[in-house]
Parts: C-alpha cells; structure tokens; sequence
C-alpha cells in the first residue's frame, strides 16, 4: 500500500481515530481522580529459633527444621483468617471502633489490604497494610501487631507443632518405606539376621577347618609311620635261627626282647624325628649293638639253632597295615569337611551380599529411629508446655510511624496515564485497521496502477458538494 494511500485514509477518517485515541486517556484520567486513595504503612518483624528448636536443628538429630520452615510457619500464622478476627475484634474494642463481631465481608476486605512477605535471604518479616488515611493504615497495624505479638507464643507453638507432626509423619513413612525395602530383601535372599547368621557361619567354618586341619596332619602322619614302617621292614628278616627253649641262653632271650622294643621305640620316634637326627641316631646304635650281640650268640650255637619267623617283622608288617588302613578314612572324612566349608563360604558371601543391600537401609532406619524420639519428645513437651517459650522469638524491628506528607501507594497517576495513552493507541489502530478492512474505493492514482497494472495518465479531483 502506498503511503498517500495511508495519508489520505488518515485524513478522511481522522476525527473516527482521534475519538478512539482520546477516549481511553479521557477514561483513564477520569478514573485516576475517582479512585480512593490508599495509603501504606509498613512494620518489619524479626523471626529468631529459640534453644529448644536450635537443638532439632543439630546433625545428630537429622536436621528436622531449619529457619525457612520457621519463617514461612510464621508467615502462615501471620497470613491466617483467625489473626484478622481477633484484630478486627480489638479495632471495635477501641474508642470509636465499630463493636461487634465482624462479618465475612469485613474479614476479606480486611485480609485484602494486608500484605505479608518474608525478605530474600533473610529472617525478616515485612507486613504493610492499606487505608484511605496514613493514620488509620499506622493505627490498624499497630493493632494487627499488638493482637499477633499478645497471641504469638500460642501461635507460634502451634506452628512449631504443625513442623514437628510434618516432620513426624514423613519420617514414620520413610521408616514404613525402609522396613518394606528391607523385608524384600530379606525375602529375596534368604538372609533374615545377617549378623548373627554369619557369627554361626564363621564359627561352624573354623570349627571345620580346624578339624580338617587335624586329620591332614593325622593322615600325615600315617603316611610318615607307613614310609617308617616300610623301610623298617626292607631291613628286618623274616626268619630267624633260633635256639631251642633248653639250649637258649637267658643272654639271647633278654636281647631279643630288646631289640623288639628298640624296634617299636624307632618307629615311634620316626613319626617325630628326622633319620638323620640325634635321636634316631642314638637308638639305630642301641639296635646294631643287640644285632651284634645277638650274631656272636647265634654262631656260638649256630649248630644248635632252628629256622623260625621273626616276630619282629611280623609285628612291623601289622602296623604299617594298621596304619595303612587309618589313612583313607582320614582324608575322606577331611574331605567331606572341606566340602562343607566349601558350602558355608557360598552361605557366608550370599550374607555379605545381603549384608551389603541391608547396611544402608539399616543406618536409615536408625537415623529415622533416632529423629524420631527426638521429634515425640519435642511434642510432648509442647503438648505438657502449652506452648510457653516453644516458639521461636519475634522482635519488632521497625515500627509503623506517620508520615506528615505520605503520598498514597495508589491509584498511581503515571501507572493511570500510560495504561491510557497505550489504550488510546490500541483502539487507534484498531479504527485504522476496520477503516483499512472496510474501504471499497482508491484514493490516490497510484492504487489504480496498483491494482489495474494500467499506467493512469490524468486524474481529476474530487467536485465537492
């Protein structure tokens, strides 16, 4: 579109637009004076934890309630319909107060024109309240702090209590929560007292092990007394020439029972002794002594002996047999043993497991456990105390005053002026735009162009009526 175009539709419809632009400022400033006039006064409280509440706020008690939750509880009490009663009540107690108790209306006219907001990073409390008058907006909140600070230890135990029965509850279902984690797992794994079962575990398994222990060290030792016993054996004869009962000496006889017992004393200290020790040294000696003895016996009578077998031989051969016959059933019942430590470790590592899966959720609940004493026994002192010194302290850290040439908080002339202004030029370009939608002629030569793609070479101007 041309811009004589847009020229001359602003000219041909200008007094439609200037009404539109003009109608909302007209409008705006009419309201700016009919309006009634508030006024703001403004107090700042100051909220402190008293020493009963800093001690739920230790680590040792789990952190339960901290500043924020104190601060927005007070602004909770300080926001509530039951405060704007009372405050209301005391207004009509006062001369030239209303008496009487208030109705709805009056309740929610009356919470409208109080703001309460908490300052950013901060335990302070700001409320303001709006009237028709600076004096009436100072008065009415000197009295809404009056009846909040008169009222503020029943109240503020209250709030406290409201926290520590939050509290309460989400801690009893996190424990609820914990306690079915952990039967779940218990259920899962097999495992029901980790401590104690793996207390049994461990001293079944030593008691095991230690048992294997002895019956190695046993079959060893038969293995030892066989090997003995076996070259013992590859030494001893098993025929001897012996002297007829008459005609043996007493000196023989003697010898030969020596020897016999030098022989089960050396198998005996070969379990213990190494052969080439002092020990088995020492009765080695004592033995070729008694076989020599016994040789110069035998060629003495060497015409009067007789084959016979050598007891001592047969005696060895016994007990390598014994011994022999003690040793597979040693290390079977080891075996067996080991077998069931193997089993024990398997139970121990699936208690470890549990135990690991257990050990968080245990310290949780013990947490909970502990936070929640704590938090019954804050109750019930709050309950017993009524209240008294349980809530957290508030300090007026800045009065309401009036101000001689206060200039009301609203209706502001600037906010009225520049919404007007913008609202005359929403609905100015609205007409234009209806004025641009509704035109069914061309006012300059150019749109003829426009619209024809004909070059116009005359124009004739309008004959007026």
């Amino acid at each position: 579109m041309w811009t004589r175009e847009v020229v001359a539709l602003l000219f041909r419809d200008v007094r439609t637009i200037l009404i539109a632009f003009l109608a909302p400022v007209l409008l705006a400033l009419v309201l700016m004076f009919i309006v009634p006039k508030k006024y703001q006064a403004d107090a700042k409280l100051l909220v402190a934890l008293s020493h009963a509440q800093s001690l739920l706020t230790s680590e040792g008690s789990g952190v339960l309630i901290n500043e924020e939750q104190v601060v927005n509880s007070e602004l909770e009490v300080i926001r509530s319909r039951d405060l704007a009663v009372r405050t209301l009540e005391a207004i009509g107690a006062e001369p030239g107060g209303v008496a009487g108790t208030p109705t709805d209306k009056q309740v929610e006219g009356f919470m409208k024109n109080i703001k309460v907001s908490a300052v950013p990073a901060s335990n302070v409390i700001q409320v303001s309240v709006f009237a028709p008058s600076q004096a009436k907006a100072a008065a009415t909140l000197q009295t809404f702090l009056r009846v909040y600070t008169e009222n503020h230890d029943r109240d503020g135990a209250r709030a406290v209590s409201e926290v520590v029965r939050r509290q309460i509850s989400n801690l009893e279902s996190e424990s609820s929560d914990v306690d079915k984690q952990i039967d779940q797992i218990k259920v899962q794994t097999g495992v029901y007292d980790p401590e104690q079962e793996k207390k049994n575990l461990l001293d079944s398994r030593n008691s095991l092990m230690a048992n294997v222990m002895q019956m190695r060290g046993t079959a060893g030792e038969l293995r030892a007394k066989v090997a003995s016993l076996q070259s013992t054996l590859r030494t001893t004869p098993r025929v001897i020439q012996s002297f007829p009962e008459a005609e043996d000496s007493d000196a023989a006889s003697q010898a030969r029972a020596q020897l016999l017992e030098l022989r089960q004393q050396q198998v005996k200290l070969s379990a213990t002794y190494q052969p080439d020790s002092h020990a088995m040294r020492a009765i080695q000696a004592q033995i070729d002594s008694v076989q020599n003895f016994l040789a110069n016996e035998s060629a003495r009578y060497a015409s009067k002996t007789r084959p016979t077998r050598n007891p001592l031989y047969d005696q060895l051969t016994a007990e390598q047999v014994q011994s022999q016959s003690q040793i597979t059933p040693e290390e079977q019942h080891a075996a067996s043993l080991e077998a069931q430590a193997t089993k024990l470790d398997e139970r121990l590592k699936r208690v470890a497991d549990a135990e690991i899966q257990l050990a968080p959720l245990m310290r949780r609940k013990a947490s909970a456990a502990a936070a929640l004493e704590v938090l019954r026994q804050k109750e019930t002192a709050l309950q017993l105390g009524g209240g008294s010194g349980s809530g957290p302290s508030v300090n007026i850290i800045e009065s309401p005053r009036v101000e001689p040439n206060a200039k009301p908080t609203s209706p502001s002339k600037i906010l009225f002026l520049i919404g007007g202004l913008f609202a005359g030029l929403g609905l100015a370009g609205a007409a234009l735009a209806a004025s641009f939608a509704r035109k069914n002629t061309f006012l300059v030569p150019e749109a003829v162009e426009g619209f024809t793609k004909i070059p116009v070479l005359v124009s004739l101007p309008v004959r007026p009526r």
